[in-house]
């Protein structure tokens, strides 16, 4: 609303404002939609996920002011001793949080299902596979693979007006950050140890193809294969997936 005008205003006071919002929803009533709630086991299980990032968060600055401490000198050791007991008793707390999601989600079949078939995926562990069940309520808050994508900032998009302004596709930076570095690691890792994927990658590294966009292409890969298997029911099968994938087969061939 902050840059919504219907007219040139020189002015701020509660009136103009209410006219604004008025006049904003009268003009956009057609593209309202209805708030859906997330159901009980995506919110509880979004909401333990993020007391589990922020206790991470919290580990990783206490093991840095080991770190600190350790290069010192003279370190006090009732200091060490005390940070030691802090993540200790961090760890305690993770494993806790870990442990209450893990039964939430075997309490539920249908996210107990949904849980299997994302970690059947390559590059897909346990923790993306919790941060894609809470985020998109069980696989009903996004009408396709694409709408997701764009949400976490992997799907490119171009720019393009008349024969003047034509530039090449990329990822925005307006991403949720978190969900797409977790995946980030998931597709380095079968990159560099997991076939298919590490020959695919090894391939197009030597076609020249920039590392960053054969991680962001693979990114969507994944993606859409978990969309289409969760709607499916069906758990990945590698022999499938690359019969059906025949772009693969032609660069795989070649190695």
């Amino acid at each position: 609303m902050s840059h919504y005008s219907t007219d040139l205003n020189r002015f701020k006071s509660d009136k103009a404002d209410a006219k604004k919002i008025f006049l904003y929803g009268l003009n956009n009533n057609n593209r309202a939609e209805v708030y859906k709630p997330l159901s009980s086991e995506a919110q509880t299980l979004k909401e333990l996920f993020t007391s589990r990032k922020q206790l991470i968060e919290d580990k990783n600055a206490w093991e840095c002011r080991v770190h600190a401490l350790g290069q010192k000198a003279l370190p006090n050791a009732h200091q060490y001793t005390t940070y030691m007991d802090m993540i200790t008793h961090i760890k305690l707390l993770i494993k806790g949080i870990d442990d209450a999601i893990m039964l939430l989600i075997n309490n539920s079949a249908p996210v107990k299902q949904i849980f299997c078939i994302l970690t059947s995926i390559p590059g897909i562990g346990k923790v993306i596979a919790q941060h894609m069940i809470a985020l998109t309520d069980c696989f009903t808050k996004f009408t396709s693979w694409k709408a997701f994508a764009n949400f976490i900032g992997t799907a490119p998009n171009g720019k393009q007006s008349g024969t003047t302004l034509k530039k090449k596709a990329r990822t925005s930076k307006q991403a949720h950050r978190k969900l797409k570095a977790d995946l980030n690691q998931g597709v380095v890792s079968i990159c560099s140890r997991k076939k298919p994927f590490q020959l695919l990658y090894q391939q197009l590294i030597q076609q020249k193809i920039p590392h960053l966009q054969i991680i962001n292409n693979i990114k969507n890969v994944l993606i859409k294969l978990a969309f289409t298997l969760v709607h499916k029911k069906e758990l990945y099968n590698e022999e499938i997936f690359l019969k059906n994938k025949i772009s693969w087969q032609n660069i795989l061939e070649l190695s």
